[in-house]
């Protein structure tokens, strides 16, 4: 098809799950990531709030509307019906609102999307859109149709197995790369070949290896510690070679979602409610919220949300709801690790607090934020609190980044909101009703 041009500005946005601010200022400083270095010297770049929780699902969800939780309806990478209390992996067909290259190809614009979360299954777009690590089967994974079977002939791979890496961090560093490559070749063909406005990149390869090997970024007697830099060094030639291909009139954006930090140890929330006398269940039978017996008062869903039993709470008072509610509020912030003595809860919310919206009501009731280094888990069968974790690295709400080639920032702080309304305003399109971000630039 060739090359094309369109008259008007066009933007480029390469995702990257999961790269802190911090962690690329310190690379830079120890002289690495050099193709990165050089682009920041071109642009301005935030430190960026992402979600609560700092969930993929839900912080790329917000990024493509611009909204929080309470009006795009995705709270985790889990969710519950509110009604059967069945637990489920939310996807693009429970979005609730707009997303980008939906109000995009409305204000006929062509759009060419890859791998954002949270975008399968594919709906029709103008222009491409390739889904996400939702998807199991190739064959269904891009709007068109055709596009798939492209992608099968050139060996694409939508995710790596992060079950590998618990079995052999060689292979699993292996898959990653070969991912990241095909990733970025299949991309960039695209790039040059098809017609678009807007393209969109998403890398969650470096989510991936945060999870498995930040140990080896923080270690630095790490065996792995090698592997974990020559991995961000590819990822930078990746951005070097991406760089070139994005001509000098096109906006160029970089963004992640959230931070990374060493995870200490796995905090089971539930294993707390019980201990309160909260949550009544058999852990040799309970598997979900649905088995839970009608006189337990909350259970918690990955990561801290935790959920009123929606039967107790029917046939409870105001007042004593009100003192379920205190006790939560205040003595969730007191729990500490019994071998350091570590607070392991930073802060708790009310749902109202964080989300606004007609899907409120679908949210948790309390969302604890841990300490930095506690993952908060939500599994029935622990007979722990906290306990040590294969993962070794963990998500942070306040270190996503944001930078734009060539511009200047209105404020010193970003929300992962503003992103939406920032790309509207650089392709100068009118900004869509109930956004809660707010344009970076003028």
């Amino acid at each position: 098809m060739g090359f094309w041009k369109s008259k008007k500005k066009r933007i480029a946005v390469i995702g990257l799950d999961g790269v802190s601010y911090d962690f690329v200022q310190e690379m830079i400083g120890m002289g690495e990531l050099p193709h990165f270095r050089k682009l920041l010297g071109e642009g301005s770049t935030l430190r960026m709030r992402s979600t609560i929780p700092c969930v993929s699902s839900v912080a790329w969800a917000s990024y493509m509307t611009g909204k929080n939780p309470g009006k795009h309806n995705i709270f985790g990478f889990v969710d519950r019906d509110p009604d059967s209390l069945e637990v489920f992996i939310p996807t693009s067909s429970d979005m609730g609102c707009q997303s980008l290259w939906e109000y995009l190809s409305e204000q006929e614009k062509r759009v060419l999307v890859i791998n954002v979360p949270v975008t399968y299954p594919p709906k029709p777009v103008n222009g491409i859109l390739i889904g996400c690590f939702l998807c199991t089967n190739i064959d269904k994974v891009a709007y068109p149709k055709d596009i798939s079977r492209m992608l099968k002939e050139k060996g694409y791979r939508i995710d790596v197995d992060a079950w590998e890496a618990r079995k052999s961090k060689e292979t699993f560093l292996k898959n990653l790369h070969e991912a990241l490559r095909k990733r970025v070749e299949i991309g960039l063909d695209l790039y040059a070949q098809e017609k678009w406005d807007f393209f969109q990149l998403h890398i969650m390869e470096t989510d991936r290896i945060n999870h498995f090997f930040w140990d080896a970024w923080v270690d630095k007697e790490s065996p792995y510690r090698e592997a974990f830099l020559q991995f961000y060094r590819d990822i930078d030639r990746a951005i070097g070679e991406i760089q070139r291909k994005v001509d000098p009139d096109s906006e160029l954006i970089l963004l992640s979602d959230h931070g990374f930090c060493l995870l200490k140890k796995e905090v089971n929330m539930n294993f707390w409610l019980k201990e309160k006398g909260w949550l009544k269940f058999d852990p040799m039978s309970t598997k979900a919220a649905k088995d839970i017996p009608s006189d337990s008062w909350a259970y918690s869903l990955i990561p801290g949300r935790i959920y009123l039993n929606p039967r107790k709470r029917k046939d409870t008072g105001k007042v004593e709801s009100e003192t379920f509610e205190r006790d939560v509020m205040d003595s969730l912030p007191q729990l500490r690790d019994p071998e350091s003595g570590e607070r392991l809860i930073e802060r708790v919310y009310r749902r109202d607090e964080i989300y606004q919206g007609p899907y409120l009501e679908k949210g948790p009731d309390y969302i604890a934020v841990p300490r930095p280094g506690f993952d908060l888990k939500g599994n029935y069968s622990s007979g722990h609190l906290v306990v040590p974790s294969e993962i070794k690295g963990m998500h942070t709400d306040d270190n996503a980044f944001l930078y734009v080639r060539g511009r200047h920032f209105q404020r010193d702080h970003a929300e992962i909101v503003d992103v939406f309304p920032t790309l509207l305003a650089l392709m100068k399109l009118p900004q869509p009703e109930a956004l809660d971000g707010t344009s970076l630039i003028r």
